[in-house]
């Protein structure tokens, strides 16, 4: 005897099929939410439909990372021959942004966040390179968000948003998805577009500190496109050729992506810019075993190991000791190679991610994989 129960049609009509058995052109019942297939899987998660009225969520993902992974690549090396052009757009400013009306509300807590000092306690460790003392008291005056006087948006967003997560205040804690949120709609091109004085410098740093924010997530396509614009943007506004520091100080200091240094705390944040950028840059491509930045690019750096903050509070510049102009290829090249008991801890550190990179590079050549000559000679003479 037939039985009068339906398990679903027979057929579908093309498109109507979920896309998990789309894809491995399995037989799909059309059952919603879940069909049966996908029931019997234990795959509710994967099953989802989209009827040709746009993307699903599965797949705008999936585009979304081959854009990233696309853009990282032309970052990280820039010359190189591309195809078409990669456009990014901003995924943050429907999914996750703040209606127009909330977007500044964010910076009457800023007091309160900087005055318990949580950002600050652990701000070197997330590379924070600016003078804290400057950026304090900019941040506090009593002008709008937006003036030129205080920091970046963008920067100023980032700030609360670690503010929040070091904070023991749970409803600071539950604030931060909306200062990340705004971190990320007003950083790179808003931020870059404006007028604001420091407004390459605060967005450098701004990328830094989200792109640590990302890997200690465990987002790591995410910390990588951050970490790589920030890398684009030292090497496009020349702080990896900061060959006399002492002339950012005058009127012509032939960068007009930057004002003319008020006092050598101010060129001190320009060089940590370009070290604390290349350490994260170097460490966690070493880490992952993945690409860093063009090498060839970074060999050329002629700025100056950093100093102490306190150095440059007292108006010193360079290191005492003699260098070359070609300080990250002479290091490689085992110039120089002893370290002064004056050296920076972020000296130290900036060579350090330089030398694992180094031993990631010569660990791939041992295994039969081609790489630039000129860095395998850098690593044969640091082990000679």
């Amino acid at each position: 005897m037939q039985s009068n129960v339906s398990n679903g049609p027979t057929s579908l009509r093309k498109g109507q099929a979920c896309i998990y058995c789309r894809r491995r052109k399995m037989r799909c019942d059309g059952a919603r939410p879940i069909c049966g297939q996908c029931r019997r899987g234990q795959r509710l998660e994967d099953c989802e439909y989209t009827d040709r009225q746009g993307q699903s969520r599965m797949e705008a993902l999936e585009n979304s990372i081959a854009r990233l992974k696309a853009r990282i690549h032309e970052l990280e090396n820039p010359g190189a021959p591309m195809g078409e052009a990669v456009v990014l757009r901003q995924p943050y400013s429907q999914t996750m942004g703040l209606p127009t009306s909330e977007r500044n509300n964010f910076d009457p807590v800023c007091s309160s966040i900087l005055r318990l000092d949580k950002f600050f306690e652990h701000a070197a460790s997330f590379g924070f390179f600016l003078s804290a003392d400057n950026f304090r008291a900019s941040t506090l005056l009593p002008h709008p968000m937006g003036d030129p006087r205080r920091p970046l948006d963008s920067l100023l967003a980032t700030v609360y948003l670690f503010g929040c997560l070091f904070s023991d205040n749970p409803a600071w804690q539950a604030r931060s998805p909306e200062y990340l949120a705004q971190a990320l709609q007003s950083t790179g091109l808003p931020g870059l577009a404006g007028n604001h004085p420091q407004k390459v410098l605060h967005t450098i740093q701004a990328e830094v500190l989200l792109a640590n924010y990302f890997f200690s997530a465990g987002r790591l396509l995410e910390g990588r496109y951050h970490v790589s614009t920030a890398m684009s943007l030292c090497v496009g506004s020349g702080l990896n050729k900061i060959r006399s520091p002492d002339l950012m100080m005058t009127i012509d200091n032939h960068n007009d992506l930057f004002p003319k240094a008020n006092g050598p705390v101010e060129v001190g944040e320009r060089i940590m810019a370009w070290w604390v950028t290349l350490s994260l840059d170097q460490g966690w491509a070493a880490a992952f075993e993945i690409n860093s930045y063009n090498d060839l690019i970074i060999a050329e750096t002629e700025t100056p190991w950093p100093l102490r903050v306190e150095d440059y509070l007292r108006g010193q510049l360079t290191p005492n000791a003699p260098r070359s102009s070609l300080t990250v290829q002479s290091f490689l090249d085992g110039a120089n190679r002893d370290n002064s008991p004056q050296s920076s801890p972020l000296e130290l550190a900036a060579k350090a991610s330089l030398l694992w990179k180094q031993a990631h590079l010569l660990k791939e050549a041992s295994t039969g994989k081609d790489l630039p000559r000129t860095t395998l000679s850098a690593g044969s003479s640091l082990i000679h």
